[in-house]
């Protein structure tokens, strides 16, 4: 049984490691990887569609960001805040099931 529960453990730390890091930053490109800060993606919606159906981990820089069309989030998706200043993500829903990034 201990050992069952150590595996488990063991894997969901595993996929937890193995998710990709997205970058997003103001002064980025949605042309970019957006695999480092140097070569971020300008909009959420971007790294969100880099993410696809893998787990993932979206690192916001400072900014403001404005996004009109719906993102569709398709795996366990992580989206924190980068900087030295308290970095806020605000979530605002304009239909059910559909947020804005704002």
């Amino acid at each position: 049984m201990m050992r069952t529960f150590a595996f488990a453990v063991l894997c969901a730390v595993a996929s937890v490691c193995n998710a990709t890091t997205f970058y997003v930053s103001t002064s980025g490109s949605d042309e970019n990887d957006g695999l480092s800060l140097g070569t971020a993606f300008s909009s959420l919606a971007r790294a969100v569609d880099a993410a696809g159906a893998d787990e993932a981990e979206i690192l916001i820089a400072p900014g403001t960001y404005t996004q009109s069309a719906a993102v569709r989030v398709e795996a366990p998706l992580s989206i924190r805040g980068t900087g030295a200043a308290a970095t806020n993500v605000v979530l605002r829903n304009t239909e059910p099931w559909q947020h804005v990034i704002t």
